[in-house]
């Protein structure tokens, strides 16, 4: 159902909400414009939260936030950000992009020092709108981002993870292109258990792209854990969706999508919280089918 993909009311866990967008600094060689503010909307309908105070031991400061609309023009790459609270950091990071055509994917969603960023690739035929989240906290102890990078060579897909140092573990992470085209696009970025994040990254361009690969690492909080969702199909020329759920009261912390294939022409589309989880969406523009997994991290219960 589209309401699925609408993006969601700020949702407040803790802490006051406070929704900012803005630009950030570019990667090198790179000048995403940044995105315009979108048309008035109706009030997305709200996921159901419950008792909040059902919602168990979640970190100090635990808020999810989510920015404005941002318009994504036809042909051009877009970047959107959020902002966290004051006296939070970002834990990890999302975004809702409503097209459902099979070339509006996501470039780059990554880490900034007081939020989220996101690049928007709209190589699509309209113009469309995209949302960005952020899921922020209490700095915790041994907070650190670890970064991982390396050259895609043209026509491939790469593989490339940021390990966690000892005695801390992934709280959330995400992956910048240094490449403002519209081929270099996000496969998959997810946890890789609880010591490291992963990229895989696709570069349908004419040369080689940087790729730069962050794990937001920090002490362990009360409760956590990293749960696997169930494994879906994406048919070949289709759209499709994957999730996973936290446990109990736990709430999540960061979460990805895992897509298991090689084809550069599978991308993100969507990949975002909500209340108790985590939802990915994946663009399928290949000729085979192809498998969609969330991989969510959780803490609180």
């Amino acid at each position: 159902m589209k309401d699925l993909r609408s993006p969601l009311a700020l949702l407040v866990l803790g802490a006051s909400v406070l929704g900012l967008a803005g630009t950030a600094a570019a990667g090198p060689g790179k000048s995403p414009l940044p995105g315009a503010p979108a048309a008035a909307v109706p009030t997305p309908k709200a996921p159901t939260v419950g008792d909040l105070a059902l919602l168990g031991r979640r970190p100090r400061g635990y808020v999810q936030v989510a920015s404005g609309a941002f318009t994504a023009l036809a042909g051009r790459q877009t970047r959107g950000t959020v902002a966290c609270p004051a006296g939070t950091v970002p834990f990890a990071g999302g975004e809702v992009v409503t097209s459902f055509d099979l070339h509006a994917n996501v470039n780059s969603s990554f880490p900034q020092a007081a939020g989220w960023a996101v690049d928007v690739n709209n190589g699509s035929g309209g113009d469309t709108t995209f949302t960005v989240y952020a899921i922020c906290a209490q700095q915790p102890r041994q907070y650190q981002v670890v970064e991982a990078s390396q050259i895609v060579a043209t026509g491939s897909q790469s593989t490339l993870a940021a390990s966690c140092p000892a005695g801390t573990v992934v709280l959330g992470g995400g992956a910048l292109s240094d490449s403002g085209s519209l081929g270099s696009n996000i496969n998959g970025t997810y946890s890789e258990g609880s010591w490291a994040w992963r990229t895989d990254s696709n570069n349908a361009t004419a040369g080689p792209v940087a790729i730069h690969d962050f794990a937001i690492c920090g002490k362990a909080p009360y409760g956590y854990l990293t749960v696997p969702g169930a494994t879906l199909t994406v048919p070949a020329g289709t759209e499709a969706s994957a999730s996973a759920t936290c446990p109990g009261k736990a709430v999540p912390l960061g979460g990805g999508g895992i897509s298991y294939t090689d084809q550069t022409s599978v991308n993100l589309n969507t990949s975002r919280p909500d209340a108790h989880g985590w939802r990915t969406y994946e663009n399928n523009a290949s000729p085979v089918d192809a498998f969609l997994q969330v991989a969510l991290v959780c803490a609180g219960g």
